[in-house]
């Protein structure tokens, strides 16, 4: 446990061992959830599931931890479990190649559900993302949710807030009507940027930076929670 000290001295040895005891599954490990889930495993969760349907591109290099020259062609799930491991042995990982959808969403969640989870939602899928959200919803499971983070480069302008409450994400805007659709609440927790888009911008241009700081907040709420 020595590693985990400072984490210990910070939080205390109870809440350190709740950190221990419970599973965050991260969906999407890309350039947002790949930071949160090098948080998680830094600071002492005990079992991570990470589920995500990519492989690296070069493209991921400026943003994506832990993508590099030798990762590319690989499955991001199997590198980024790799990495866990490295920074800490004993740490329950599972990984999931797949991509999320109405038929197989049950399956693979119902293997990984325990009394203490914890979700974070990460993928840019929107199809998927209003699938996983609404999911979660219905079973009542405990989530935290990110909204885009392309397109922006102001790193104050990232927030905590409520889906619908949210104002200028494009993304929260697809969101909050894909669930109006399926009768699903909107009473979700995310993290989101309050930074205005430029008219017309439809490139998704995107820096670590900005990325990073998503998968940090992502990573910081659900410690605070558990």
């Amino acid at each position: 446990m020595e590693k985990f000290q400072r984490t210990i001295q910070l939080i205390g040895n109870e809440a350190f061992k709740k950190l221990q005891q419970t599973t965050v599954i991260v969906v999407g490990v890309g350039g947002v959830g790949s930071f949160a889930v090098e948080s998680l495993v830094r600071s002492g969760v005990g079992s991570i599931v990470l589920i995500d349907k990519d492989t690296y591109e070069i493209t991921n290099i400026n943003r994506q931890w832990p993508a590099n020259i030798n990762s590319i062609g690989k499955r991001k799930v199997e590198v980024v479990a790799e990495e866990c491991l490295k920074i800490s042995p004993a740490i329950n990982i599972f990984t999931e190649y797949i991509c999320l959808n109405a038929d197989n969403i049950d399956e693979v969640f119902s293997k990984h559900l325990k009394s203490e989870v914890v979700v974070i939602d990460a993928i840019d899928d929107l199809k998927a993302k209003v699938i996983l959200l609404h999911y979660l919803k219905e079973h009542n499971i405990k989530f935290i949710s990110s909204m885009g983070a392309a397109n922006l480069i102001e790193i104050e302008s990232i927030k905590y807030g409520l889906l619908d409450k949210t104002a200028y994400c494009p993304v929260a805007k697809i969101i909050r009507k894909e669930l109006g659709l399926l009768g699903a609440s909107k009473d979700i927790t995310v993290v989101y940027s309050t930074e205005e888009r430029l008219p017309g911008s439809s490139d998704k241009g995107s820096v670590m930076p900005i990325t990073a700081t998503f998968g940090l907040k992502l990573a910081m709420w659900v410690i605070t929670e558990i």
